[in-house]
């Protein structure tokens, strides 16, 4: 049988001073030994089994692991098994290490993100909230009155309206400034010192346009209602006014609601349209019958000229 190589000096040097492996017959069955490593903190805990077979050739040690699988070879040598299971119990040791570890570090993940999703459930508001500011929007072209130039918030609230003009004396642009109202706000030949006088006011016209919004919102909510309100009276006065015309087209009768199609054919084959079938099929039969007499009456005429004609040969 094939043996494995001998540990290093290295390794044989640490497993005989940590000594991590415990060998322990047990007491029913002498060719059973159980093999345990210590724990770091303590006692022991159970990693394999070694079974002893007697044949001719000596004696042979079977090591497996906790669940009866063989993971090292057959071997008569005893120290070479204690080396191996050295071995495998440092490799249990650093993957139990290295499992902790992972715990550890997930652990903190977890509690960190606990505790980021705490504080930002105590303060949705601060999330929520918007910060407001000026938003000066230029236009590629003027239009005809020369507005070129607005100025709004963070919400699309207007604030105000910029417009310029040529002075064809001083041959320069002149800025005159509008408010949300069309009132004069300020005016300038430099666009920077119209862009300013808003810019100062900021606190006042901000708080202005936001007073502004929420009475649109407001007004919104109660216009709403009275527009719907406002539309069931006249429909409902469409309605008798159609009613009264269809009245006054057809006097002594009701409203008379239009048959569909299937019923128009249904009406079709009711006894009058049969009635009506019957009294033409009498007309043509009539007619036929006419024809034949005619025909008759004309053979008779023509059979008698035919006998005067015989005569006189």
């Amino acid at each position: 049988m094939s043996q494995t190589a001998i540990p290093s000096t290295y390794w044989e040097e640490e497993l005989r001073d940590e000594k991590p492996v415990d060998f322990y017959p047990t007491p029913s069955d002498p060719s059973h030994i159980l093999v345990s490593r210590y724990l770091p903190i303590e006692g022991k805990e159970v990693i394999g089994h070694i079974h002893i077979l007697y044949d001719e050739g000596g004696i042979w040690y079977v090591s497996t692991n906790r669940k009866n699988r063989e993971i090292f070879p057959p071997t008569s040598d005893f120290s070479f098994v204690a080396a191996r299971y050295q071995r495998y119990a440092h490799l249990l040791a650093l993957q139990q290490r290295i499992k902790n570890q992972r715990q550890i570090v997930i652990k903190n993940l977890n509690i960190k993100t606990h505790n980021k999703m705490k504080t930002q459930n105590q303060n949705p508001q601060q999330k929520m909230q918007k910060e407001n500011q000026f938003r000066f929007i230029e236009y590629e072209r003027a239009k005809g009155d020369g507005h070129f130039l607005t100025i709004a918030d963070s919400y699309h609230n207007v604030i105000g309206r910029v417009h310029k003009t040529f002075n064809d004396e001083t041959k320069k642009y002149e800025y005159v400034a509008f408010d949300h109202a069309g009132n004069i706000f300020s005016k300038s030949d430099r666009l920077w010192d119209v862009k300013k006088e808003f810019i100062n006011n900021r606190e006042q016209l901000l708080e202005q346009a936001h007073q502004r919004r929420i009475e649109s919102k407001q007004q919104s909510k109660t216009v709403a209602p009275e527009k719907l309100q406002a539309k069931q009276p006249v429909k409902t006065q469409e309605r008798k006014n159609e009613m009264e015309n269809l009245r006054g087209e057809k006097p002594g009768r009701g409203k008379q609601v239009e048959m569909p199609s299937d019923k128009a054919e249904e009406r079709d084959d009711s006894p009058r349209s049969e009635v009506g079938s019957n009294g033409n099929v009498d007309n043509e039969n009539s007619q036929h019958q006419e024809r034949e007499d005619e025909l008759a009456d004309l053979r008779d005429s023509q059979d008698d000229d035919r006998g005067d004609m015989d005569m006189d040969r």
